[in-house]
């Protein structure tokens, strides 16, 4: 099958392979796409961590990393202009890349933000815009993040783009490889429902997560942003790990409808990490925003869950996708 496209360059010259999505994967979802893109993209030395975790990960300093990441929020499948405020569009744009470097155990600094909409002569896009940048700048002010540049365009939707840069110290980067058979499973905060809200007002677990990883001996981590299911799997692929949830143990918000959509709704923006057993007692005594959810069993076991009667079962419900 010729390329609708053709690039005149070789292959070993591109540095990236085209991907077929023929008839032999009718069901490639966007994981599956992002693993695959991932294997066909070659990095050299400077990269530590590339596709795969919540943020890149690249040298920097003799004692720190550099973090790289960019999240995208488009109209009418992150937000809806009938039912969030501009201002919290602007808000919800930053935050979720700043829970990205919470995640990898760092600290912000600086963002450009990409803005794409339906610029009209006549309309009030002036006004929506300088609240999305109010809400923006908000947040980011309370992290301490610079925006120092972007672009503009049209487009027939509201689009918002962001690339943030972070750092952290070597010995506090956390990635969602670490987590050893035995270790307990926590998270921040509670899950499910966000949809009636917090998706748009959360607030970044960056303060908290420089807590965990300043004072407690975290093997991964990562945020809650596509549903705890879809999250978990991640991590167990990065490091080869299954995980058994207790029910019982899961923290429920007052707008989930059961145990299943805390499971599956996403866009919780709380922290899923482990650590060592030896140290999940000092940490549930010393600090109560924090919930131990389960812990860490062998990959052959998958991802299951002790129900409310104490039966084990393996857990089949899966996060969002965006395709």
């Amino acid at each position: 099958m010729k390329h609708p496209y053709p690039n005149p360059l070789p292959d070993r010259e591109r540095g990236i392979h085209y991907l077929w999505l023929n008839s032999e994967e009718p069901s490639m979802n966007e994981f599956s796409f992002i693993k695959k893109l991932s294997k066909s993209i070659k990095t050299d030395r400077s990269v530590i961590v590339g596709i795969g975790d919540d943020t890149a990960v690249l040298r920097y300093k003799k004692d720190r990393y550099l973090l790289f990441t960019t999240d995208m929020i488009v109209e009418g499948t992150h937000f809806l202009i009938k039912s969030a405020t501009p201002y919290q569009i602007g808000w919800k744009a930053m935050a979720v890349n700043l829970s990205d470097i919470a995640a990898m155990g760092g600290l912000p600094k600086w963002a450009v933000v990409s803005l794409a909409g339906p610029f009209r002569r006549g309309g009030r896009w002036k006004e929506f815009v300088w609240e999305v940048y109010r809400g923006m700048s908000a947040v980011g002010k309370k992290f301490g993040v610079q925006i120092v540049g972007g672009d503009t365009d049209k487009a027939d939707r509201w689009t918002i783009n962001i690339a943030m840069l972070g750092e952290v110290e070597r010995k506090y980067l956390k990635l969602r490889s670490g987590a050893k058979i035995g270790d307990s499973v926590f998270i921040t905060g509670s899950l499910g429902g966000s949809i009636h809200g917090k998706h748009l007002t959360f607030t970044p677990r960056v303060k908290e997560a420089r807590y965990l990883v300043t004072h407690y001996p975290v093997t991964s981590m990562m945020d809650l942003s596509d549903g705890l299911a879809s999250d978990l799997r991640r991590i167990m692929e990065q490091s080869k790990v299954g995980f058994l949830i207790d029910e019982k143990k899961m923290p429920l918000s007052r707008y989930a409808k059961d145990t299943q959509s805390a499971f599956r709704d996403g866009e919780d923006f709380e922290l899923l990490f482990t650590l060592p057993k030896s140290a999940a007692e000092k940490l549930e005594k010393d600090i109560n925003w924090v919930h131990l959810i389960g812990e860490v069993i062998p990959a052959s076991q998958g991802l299951r869950m002790r129900d409310r009667a104490g039966q084990v079962k393996s857990i089949i419900w899966k996060g969002f996708e965006h395709f």
